[in-house]
């Protein structure tokens, strides 16, 4: 079973990196596609992406017959570090305010 999940992840995984690779207006365009494509609901598109469960093959063709780049059968895509763009936006809204309270007595807040 352990193996099931792993392969899940690893597929999961590559279609995420896919995708974060174009732009954000054309990725949701393509989800959007490829959910028309394979003939399956958007939610379970984007439970591919998150690797909640498990592509068929046969998917996995017609995802790379639509997108027209090989993402399961080759190594194509860049690594996580190379991929900028998804990670500068998720940053910013984890962290939290500090204020800080300087010598006079005064709030200074800082992001």
């Amino acid at each position: 079973m352990a193996k099931k999940t792993l392969k899940r992840n690893q597929d999961g995984e590559k279609l995420r990196m896919y995708l974060l690779t174009l732009p954000l207006k054309d990725s949701s365009k393509m989800v959007v596609k490829l959910a028309e494509a394979c003939k399956v609901p958007l939610h379970t598109v984007h439970n591919w992406r998150g690797g909640l469960c498990r592509i068929p093959e046969l998917a996995k063709d017609k995802i790379e017959e639509v997108t027209g780049v090989k993402i399961f059968h080759s190594e194509n895509l860049p690594p996580k570090s190379e991929l900028i763009p998804g990670a500068a936006f998720a940053a910013p809204y984890n962290k939290r305010r500090s204020v800080e309270i300087t010598p006079k007595g005064e709030s200074g807040c800082y992001w």
